[in-house]
């Protein structure tokens, strides 16, 4: 996927923007691992999640499909699953989209409970943030003869040896431009990487921020930085 191929579909429905930020991962790292074909395919699996929701079915009867497709655009929002109930004796009007509690309050007073589908929402987000994790390191872990870097400064531990895995509990930094070679995944689906001469233990998490040692500006020593 090309950025402006990300920015153009960003630009076609503002939700589209706040879905990708409900997901968590750069944009930059989502250019190299996924298209905006798959990215839709996901907010299209979301949208039908939420639809089936017997709650938003009871308020789009209320409320129309007007009402119903901004409620939609909100659930792309995490700020519309923050919060519980509002204050009764705050007497201060309300948005009714403001968050899925407060709308469910005013809507469904006799089913008013958000926590099942703010539930499936955040189960559903967090697949997501995995599912493409994995596809990134997938990527790395079959292309054993790049040399890699991080985008900016990382704290990893360090590991005694890529045959024992053990964590040896010195930590270190690894600076932008230090040149990284893949080594293997452990047992404990941690990805272990030779950095100068010692080698270091990455989790899922951390592997969003390793790109390929050319898209780096700088180069800098191999050694690593204990801290």
């Amino acid at each position: 996927m090309k950025k402006y191929e990300l920015k153009t579909w960003l630009n076609e429905d503002r939700s589209n923007r706040h879905f990708i930020r409900r997901i968590g991962i750069p944009q930059w790292v989502l250019i190299n691992i996924t298209s905006t074909e798959e990215l839709q395919k996901i907010k299209n699996e979301f949208t039908t999640i939420c639809r089936n929701n017997s709650q938003f079915k009871q308020i789009e009867k209320i409320k129309g499909r007007d009402f119903a497709r901004s409620v939609l655009n909100r659930m792309c929002h995490s700020s519309f699953w923050q919060g519980y109930w509002y204050n009764d004796n705050h007497h201060k009007s309300r948005d009714l989209l403001s968050t899925w509690s407060y709308l469910l309050k005013n809507t469904l007073p006799n089913n008013n409970r958000p926590y099942e589908l703010r539930r499936n929402v955040s189960k559903f987000f967090s697949n997501v943030r995995t599912y493409l994790r994995r596809k990134k390191a997938d990527m790395i872990e079959s292309n054993t003869d790049i040399v890699y870097t991080v985008k900016t400064n990382m704290p990893c531990d360090r590991v005694d040896s890529k045959f024992l895995t053990t964590w040896s509990y010195h930590h270190n930094t690894v600076k932008p431009g230090m040149p990284m070679f893949f080594l293997e995944r452990d047992y404990c689906n941690r990805y272990i990487f030779m950095a100068g001469t010692s080698y270091i233990a990455l989790s899922l998490t951390d592997m969003m921020k390793v790109i390929k040692l050319e898209e780096a500006q700088t180069a800098v020593s191999p050694e690593l930085k204990s801290v």
